[in-house]
């Protein structure tokens, strides 16, 4: 495996981290694809683990923060790391229904919203 993707909806405070280096909470929307309408994603406190060099001290520095300011800056080092590990995409609720449908014409095969993300 060359790269992980982080496939998100419009609640995409994951993508937006990859592309700016900040992890800021923007409130959440409903959408059609519910299961990944979050803004604290504890799978990514285990990744920033790994970009951070297993230092978890500086981890729980970056939560506190995100706690008391709503949001943390990561740093050059650890993006460089997340960069190189993952890859990440943000789909809108209409690209979710377009992909749905494109492969419900394709196999006959129904997605389930947040499957149609991954694709």
């Amino acid at each position: 495996i060359d790269r992980l993707v982080i496939a998100t909806n419009q609640n995409d405070i994951l993508h937006r981290c990859m592309t700016t280096g900040r992890y800021e909470m923007g409130g959440v929307k409903p959408s059609i694809s519910p299961s990944m309408d979050i803004e604290i994603s504890s799978n990514f406190e285990r990744a920033l683990f790994e970009a951070y060099g297993r230092d978890g001290g500086a981890v729980a520095q970056l939560m506190a923060e995100m706690k008391a300011q709503g949001g943390f800056a990561v740093s050059q080092g650890a993006m460089q790391w997340l960069g190189e590990t993952f890859a990440s995409g943000r789909v809108s609720e209409d690209e979710t229904r377009a992909a749905i449908a494109a492969e419900r014409a394709a196999s006959g095969e129904l997605l389930c919203p947040h499957s149609a993300i991954g694709v």
